[in-house]
């Protein structure tokens, strides 16, 4: 395994003031696009780090990776016999993809929930050459073998990640051959990144926003307080917390089809202690830990909403 160059992490101790003053947010939804473009921005996929920060400025309460920007333009289109075993062979399943904001990671790593079908713009038709393609209701999916599906995000640390050019991260969208309920109820272990899945797309994105001023970090991160004032926590502090995100990742574990997913998932389910997560090529440095006032270790925050 590899770790970023150690010149990504050099610069001042701190944020500096000028771009200390663009990074709070009012929250992380619709204020995170605001606050990008004042770091030009382009709207193309990017990835981003939240930290919500108590009232007195001194540590940070929660922290996750956040997501933005246009995932693929055009439709992504799959036979469902490659989904489904069984499944009728002349049906097609194309899938509109929404924006990055659709997955939320709420695990506080590089990994996101499951995203049920019913909140992806889809459309299933049985297509055979020269005939009029013939649309599937969902009423009528038993009678095709089609069931239900939902989609995963997994993020990771790219090799194309450079000094110059800053952190990249690849990610990947997966689909699963179960409703989200189904596939949860199945194994504790889907909550691994590296839990079994069909590729739907990949690509890269870069993580963001760049400092405008280097500091001991290739980011920015995007604070959230309730205070007024716009009071941070030490750069080591801040640091700490944004290791601790982009250390807790992997990579997904890719079948080629629904039969190989099922034959897979089975095995899982009879030796579940043979299950291992697929780590990432490239690590996160370890981020010193900071101390507390008192002079003790300050011990990892709370990764959570």
């Amino acid at each position: 395994m590899g770790v970023l160059p150690k010149t990504l992490f050099s610069g001042a101790e701190e944020i500096s003031e000028n771009d200390k003053n663009k990074i709070f947010v009012n929250n992380f939804s619709e204020s995170i696009e605001a606050v990008l473009s004042e770091f030009s921005w382009d709207g193309k996929i990017v990835g981003t780090i939240g930290l919500t920060i108590s009232s007195d400025g001194k540590k940070i309460e929660n922290g996750r990776f956040i997501p933005r920007g246009t995932l693929e333009a055009k439709t992504i289109k799959m036979a469902a016999a490659d989904i489904w075993v069984n499944a009728d062979e002349t049906v097609i399943l194309s899938i509109k993809l929404p924006r990055a904001e659709i997955f939320k990671y709420t695990e506080g790593g590089l990994y996101s929930q499951y995203v049920d079908e019913g909140a992806v713009n889809y459309t299933l038709h049985s297509v055979v050459e020269g005939k009029t393609p013939v649309p599937i209701l969902d009423q009528e999916k038993a009678d095709w073998n089609v069931g239900n599906f939902c989609l995963r995000q997994i993020c990771y640390i790219s090799k194309s990640s450079t000094a110059k050019g800053g952190v990249v991260l690849s990610w990947t969208v997966l689909i699963f051959p179960r409703a989200k309920e189904q596939l949860l109820q199945a194994s504790d272990l889907t909550a691994s990144p590296s839990w079994p899945g069909l590729r739907l797309i990949t690509g890269e994105m870069a993580l963001g926003p760049k400092p405008t001023t280097t500091w001991r970090c290739p980011v920015l991160p995007l604070l959230r307080s309730n205070s007024e004032e716009n009071r941070t926590p030490s750069g080591q502090s801040l640091r700490h917390a944004i290791g601790a995100i982009m250390r807790k990742a992997g990579r997904p574990d890719i079948l080629l089809d629904g039969q190989s997913l099922d034959s897979r998932w089975k095995e899982i389910a009879e030796r579940p202690q043979d299950f291992k997560e697929k780590p990432s090529l490239i690590d996160w440095p370890e981020q010193a830990e900071p101390e507390s006032e008192s002079g003790k270790p300050f011990y990892p925050f709370l990764i959570s909403l």
